[in-house]
């Protein structure tokens, strides 16, 4: 029978069975370790060995050699503590250990070795490649009494990383509970806020759409009356902004209660419609006088659409580019690029380029999200959701390139072939 290695004291089980029910409670089972590989060119040396282990529970395995051990790992998985003699052809123990301390960093590793061997296995210790080593001859006792504490020891490191690892996991779950929970309470309150925006423009459009058939039989009675230029572009311009105005509140509205845009598409001039835009534009109290660049290709003059709508979400970007250009975050002239383009059978490109301050990522990810406003003082935070709308009617969609220092550039892609037949303008 092979001898009784000491017990281990009352405290020790007591702490054991503690840190076994802490990650019960945890969801973690209990780690096993007991899994032995014995390396020894010496059969016989096996035999002894093995002998002495046979009554502890362990799963013992055996090498006859370093590349045998080796192999035998690759091929069976790590295992949880390796002993070896030092003094074997072709490799010496602590060269073994070494490699093993690299390639499996978690197995425990012991050393048998004679006298004279002391020195360089002492400093394969200090060096870590060695956890221990045990002097031949060596007792039966001492040598269970070490397996056991080794193998306590890789389990103890085990279940320490097995909670780290949870701790680690359950730290993440919850920050991403919280972010899902602000997320959530966010879309809520947004809901809410479009709610209240719902019924407010709703009753506001009602009264504007009475004031737009006012004006409109005021302009009919300017064009009959007068023959003044000014005064009939002037009222022009008063018409088209009151009813743009209308048709925006009319979007607003259709944005807060999720419902979709009707449209009245036809075959417009491009150009024209850029131009009409820029002159309301200034009009709006955010314009800073920039110089404004319009290239349109020659494929893409003609666009079909709803020139009414568009106009709003292009003036939205355009606003936007304005704001973004103020005498804080533009050191030169304020200059804005509009460019058009046609790529495919029918989409049209509207671009919008400003030399602003650009926009960080953080206000890019969610310049597209209703009641977002980077700038200061804060917007309402709708130009571009409703021009998104309305950008979507058309069976397009908004692309945004922009960096911080690095200006902005807003697309309008739209594709008409699937709009209904319209007139032409």
């Amino acid at each position: 029978m092979s001898p009784m290695a000491p017990p281990p004291t009352a405290t020790a089980t007591a702490e054991r069975y503690a840190l076994d029910a802490s990650l019960r409670r945890l969801g973690i089972a209990p780690p096993s370790c007991r899994r032995v590989l014995l390396v020894d060119d010496e059969p016989l040396n096996l035999t002894v060995l093995g002998g002495l282990l046979e009554d502890d529970d362990l799963d013992v395995h055996t090498a006859e050699s370093a590349a045998l051990a080796l192999a035998l790992v690759e091929r069976e998985g790590p295992m949880d503590l390796v002993i070896t003699d030092q003094r074997m052809p072709g490799r010496t123990g602590v060269e073994l250990l070494s490699e093993m301390a690299e390639r499996w960093p978690d197995t425990m590793r012991m050393v048998l070795t004679g006298y004279s061997d002391v020195e360089p296995i002492a400093r394969s210790v200090n060096d870590g490649a060695v956890y221990r080593f045990l002097l031949k001859p060596f007792e039966g006792v001492e040598m269970r009494a070490a397996v056991r504490d080794a193998l306590a020891l890789k389990r103890d490191m085990t279940a320490l990383r097995l909670v780290i690892s949870e701790l680690i996991d359950r730290k993440s779950r919850n920050l991403r509970a919280l972010a899902e929970k602000r997320r959530l309470d966010e879309q809520l309150a947004q809901q809410e806020r479009l709610a209240t925006l719902g019924r407010l423009t709703s009753g506001i459009s009602h009264e504007l759409r009475n004031h737009v058939q006012i004006m409109l039989g005021v302009a009919d009675a300017i064009r009959a009356l007068s023959q003044d230029e000014e005064l009939l572009t002037g009222t022009e311009r008063a018409l088209v902004a009151v009813q743009s105005l209308y048709q925006l509140l009319c979007d607003v509205n259709a944005l807060a209660r999720s419902r979709p845009i009707t449209l009245e598409p036809l075959l417009f001039d491009v150009e024209r419609f850029i131009k009409e835009a820029i002159g309301l534009m200034r009009l709006d109290p955010a314009w800073n006088h920039p110089q404004v660049v319009i290239q349109v290709a020659p494929d893409a003059r003609l666009v079909r659409g709803d020139p009414s709508r568009l106009r709003q979400a292009f003036m939205a970007i355009v606003r936007n580019a304005l704001l973004a250009m103020d005498s804080r975050s533009v050191t030169g002239e304020p200059r804005v690029e509009i460019a058009v383009r046609r790529f495919g059978r029918s989409q049209i490109a509207l671009e919008v380029r400003d030399v602003g301050a650009g926009m960080t990522a953080d206000v890019l990810a969610q310049a597209q999200t209703p009641f977002f406003s980077a700038f200061e003082p804060p917007g309402l935070g709708l130009g571009l959701p409703v021009a998104l709308l309305v950008v979507q009617a058309h069976n397009g969609r908004i692309e945004i390139d922009s960096a911080a220092g690095q200006g902005t550039a807003v697309r309008i892609v739209i594709d008409g072939q699937n709009l209904p037949e319209g007139g032409m303008r």
